[in-house]
This record gives structure tokens, sequence and C-alpha cells, in this order.
């Protein structure tokens, strides 16, 4: 097992050398405008955040509710609050993928969701447009080809946060998503995970589990290391955003300030008190 690396770097936020987006997965709901998520996300630029990652489950997001004109009224909104979009969670739960009832609907999502990642292309990352997903272990063989090329088609990868990790062509469609909290509710080692990986993965999260369940990554009692973490996506040339994950947490937007000034502290080499 090789040493684990320190992190040195300039003492700023604008030196964090990985950049970080906001997911608005446990943020948007259905009482909400879509647009004040927008606006609060926005608001957080002050702390060096210019990413953004929509929720495509939540009322107001989901792809069949979103012609082409609000499409565009989207992609319009975020150039002019100059926010990126690293992607888009489409997180349906893996057990739709085999109830007889579900199944269709579910592989019906996945396709409309990848149509919207593709419709949202100018705003993509590093990683270009890009679904977040959950598939089950034992997804069928053509299930999973049909998923592979509707993403083929629109140019768009999904990043699938299964646990186990599915095994996946370098390059392909479907890549892994890494969920820190997921690795350490298993009993995992983040960092030795990370750092056996073959390359780096499509998107990887930043989140902890503490012991009732999904904390901030940051907090005290936290089980992640945010400075190992930064060390081993820079091992793996992870080319970011990270994506701030506030799913499961009782006060997300409360959370979400700690959440985005400890990965800068972490950044910059320094540790909170």
């Amino acid at each position: 097992m090789p040493d684990r690396p320190s992190v040195s770097m300039p003492g700023s936020p604008a030196a964090v050398p990985i950049p970080i987006s906001v997911s608005l997965s446990g943020i948007a709901s259905s009482a909400e405008d879509p647009r004040e998520a927008l606006a609060w996300t926005a608001a957080l630029g002050h702390l060096g955040v210019r990413w953004i990652q929509l929720d495509g489950t939540a009322a107001g997001w989901r792809a069949r509710e979103l012609d082409r004109s609000a499409r565009q009224d989207i992609a319009a909104t975020l150039g002019r609050m100059e926010l990126g979009l690293s992607g888009i969670d489409l997180f349906i739960p893996p057990r739709h993928f085999s109830e007889p009832g579900n199944i269709d609907r579910a592989v019906a999502a996945i396709g409309s969701g990848i149509e919207l990642a593709a419709d949202l292309r100018t705003l993509a990352g590093p990683a270009g447009p890009l679904l977040a997903v959950e598939l089950p272990p034992d997804l069928p063989a053509d299930v999973l080809a049909q998923i592979e090329s509707a993403g083929a088609r629109h140019g768009v990868r999904l990043a699938d946060h299964s646990r186990p990790p599915r095994t996946v062509n370098e390059g392909g469609i479907v890549g892994i998503g890494f969920d820190p909290a997921m690795v350490l509710a298993a009993g995992g080692d983040v960092f030795d995970l990370m750092t056996g990986m073959r390359a780096a993965p499509l998107q990887a999260r930043l989140c902890d589990w503490g012991t009732g369940g999904r904390i901030p990554a940051g907090a005290r009692n936290g089980r992640l290391d945010v400075v190992e973490y930064i060390a081993a996506l820079g091992v793996l040339q992870y080319p970011g955003p990270v994506v701030a994950d506030l799913r499961g947490l009782p006060n997300p937007r409360g959370a979400a300030n700690g959440i985005i000034e400890s990965w800068n502290r972490a950044g910059s080499g320094t540790r909170g008190r």
C-alpha cells in the first residue's frame, strides 16, 4: 500500500485545485420554485462555488416536465448566474429496475434524463454531459445495453454510484460514481479504495457517514478525512468538480456552507478546529 501523500497548497479558497459543485438533491422540493434553488446555489459563489448538479427526480426538474423552451431557459439562467453544470442526479431506487411494474418506467426515465443532459451540454464540465445514477448490481445485461446505447447516441455518460462498484470499461458510457458515505457505511476505507483504482471515477461526491447515517463532510464526528480525500483524488488526477452531496441531512441548506468551507480549508492544507 502506498504512503498516504500529504496535501500542501497555497492558503486560500481560490487555490483549491479541485472545484466544488453543489447538488440540489435533498434541496429542491415540490414546494419550491426551482429558480429559487438555482439562486441559492449562485449565492454560494462567495465561497468559490461555480458548479451545480441538478436533481432530475424533483418536481419542476424532471425531464418529462421540461419542454425545449424550458431547457433553453435553464441553460440561459445558469449562464447568467455563471454556474456550470457538473451533471444531473437521477437516483431512481435500484429495486425499480427489477420490479415488473416499474422497470419500463425506470429505463424510460433514464433515457429522458440522458436527453436532458445532452440538451444542456454547453454547460457541462470536463467529463462532458453526465447523469448520476445508482443501478442495481444484478441489472440484466440487455437493460444495461439499452441504457448504454441511449448514452452513446446522445454523447452522455452515466456515473453509476452502486455499491459494490460495477466493473466498467475504462472510458465507457457507464463509469464509476464514488460516494464516500456509502463506502464508510459498508466499513470501507475511502483512501485505500480510491488509490487502488486504475483510473479516476467519472464523478466523486463529497459526503460522510456517522453513527446514525449521512452527516456533513467535515463534521467533528465525521469519518471522512477531507484532506486525504483531496490527496486521493489528486493521485488519480480526478478532473473535478467534486459534488457536495446534501442528501439525508436534517438541514441541508444550513450544512452547505460548512461543507464547502471544510473543502476549502482542506484544499489550502489547513484544518479547522
